[in-house]
């Protein structure tokens, strides 16, 4: 067996490295994680056991069971019998003129068909109202990166109101609308969509108590020519 180490060894240690990967795109650390079930019938491969128990990233808590192809069929129907969710693992959150943030979407959200909304208004003469989305996960430099910005269609007069609405949709994604009131639904701007959102999946009752947030408001960072406003 020794002699195909060379041979196998560096597809293992991608595959184990894609596990931790993936457990840290969910936004989840090692200690919050109770136990890794290995399954399926790659999972009797000798390297992969031997590999995985001398990884101090997985100590603790990554296990083998018997027989690991018929834990591949008992979890199918254990998810059959009682199905959970896809929850959000990251944080999306519209800029604010002033350099703050509003929450649009917060870790543990799930997909809803009812939409959230609020109201805004320009803070200057313009004819656009610019719309800044961004994100935070464990992936992104300093934790936030930009998810997407767009312009919303108005008269361009000051404290024009302007509503944003926005959803996770069933196919994981999150749609955001805004149209100006002076405007009208003629006017709104398209619809924007923000893609490859990080989620993870919650077995059992999708209502129980959601995790707290992690969003915390950034330093200030200087107005946003043309943003947005809250308005009181």
């Amino acid at each position: 067996m020794e002699g195909s180490r060379p041979v196998i060894e560096p597809l293992v240690r991608r595959a184990i490295d894609l596990l931790d990967k993936t457990i840290r795109r969910a936004g989840l650390s090692m200690d919050a994680i109770e136990e890794i079930i290995i399954i399926g019938g790659s999972s009797r491969l000798w390297l992969l056991r031997e590999m995985i128990q001398n990884d101090p990233r997985f100590a603790g808590i990554a296990s083998f069971p018997r027989e690991p192809e018929w834990d591949v069929a008992k979890g199918a129907a254990v998810i059959d019998q009682n199905p959970g969710a896809y929850s959000l693992a990251e944080t999306i959150a519209l800029e604010l003129s002033d350099g703050s943030y509003f929450e649009l979407a917060r870790p543990g959200d799930t997909a809803d068909i009812s939409r959230c909304w609020i109201s805004l208004a320009l803070v200057e003469d313009t004819r656009a109202a610019n719309v800044v989305i961004d994100r935070w996960h464990s992936d992104a430099e300093s934790g936030r990166e930009l998810a997407c910005q767009f312009g919303i269609p108005t008269l361009g007069f000051d404290l024009e109101a302007v509503d944003l609405s926005w959803r996770i949709t069933e196919d994981l994604t999150l749609s955001l609308e805004g149209r100006s009131h002076a405007h009208g639904t003629a006017d709104a701007a398209p619809a924007r969509e923000i893609t490859r959102l990080r989620f993870g999946y919650r077995i059992g009752d999708p209502a129980q108590e959601q995790p707290a947030p992690s969003f915390q408001p950034l330093s200030e960072r200087g107005a946003v020519p043309n943003a947005l406003a809250t308005t009181d």
